[in-house]
């Protein structure tokens, strides 16, 4: 409203979070599937349901759980009904409660500390290369200097070396 630029809301359809938080819901209800399915949905069966009481006063709800189709899960979409038994079926309403809001916020926060992390590390890193780069080029001038100071001593040692055989020469003629 005041601050919308500042901090967005962005409401989803239902479809649209079912699809962005596929990972969280599918995960949910794959718990709840392996906590509450019973077993007994495998049985063998030969088409006589002894599970079902015939009462005359009883309401009877016959339910046909049809399969996902390839272009419904290519866009997204997923199984939201459990059969858990042959009396019972739950169809998972996927909306975004607080728990999965905190879960999602707290996953956001931790991905952002996780980053932070890794762009501290890489500062040190490039500080460190940057150091020893430096350190490197500081030895290599001091090989330099080193290498200059001995052939500057060498020269002086070779003038020397020709001013005293010039001296012998000299001394020898005379």
């Amino acid at each position: 409203m005041g601050n919308n630029e500042s901090n967005p809301v962005r409401n989803l359809d239902k479809r649209t979070a079912r699809r962005e938080y596929k990972s969280d819901f599918v995960g949910a209800i794959n718990n709840y599937r392996y906590h509450h399915v019973n077993d007994n949905n495998n049985s063998n069966d030969n088409g006589n349901d002894n599970n079902i009481i015939n009462n005359n006063n009883d309401v009877h709800v016959y339910v046909r759980k049809r399969p996902i189709f390839n272009h419904e899960k290519e866009n997204g979409e997923f199984d939201v009904i459990t059969a858990n038994n042959k009396n019972s079926i739950v169809i998972h309403d996927c909306k975004m409660h607080r728990f999965i809001l905190l879960r999602l916020t707290l996953t956001l926060t931790l991905t952002l500390l996780t980053l932070l992390t890794l762009l501290t590390l890489l500062t040190l890193l490039t500080l460190t290369l940057t150091l020893t780069l430096t350190l490197l080029t500081l030895i290599v001038i001091t090989i330099i200097t080193i290498i200059t100071i001995i052939t500057i001593i060498i020269i002086i040692i070779i003038r020397t070396i020709y001013k005293i055989i010039s001296i012998i020469k000299i001394i020898l003629i005379y």
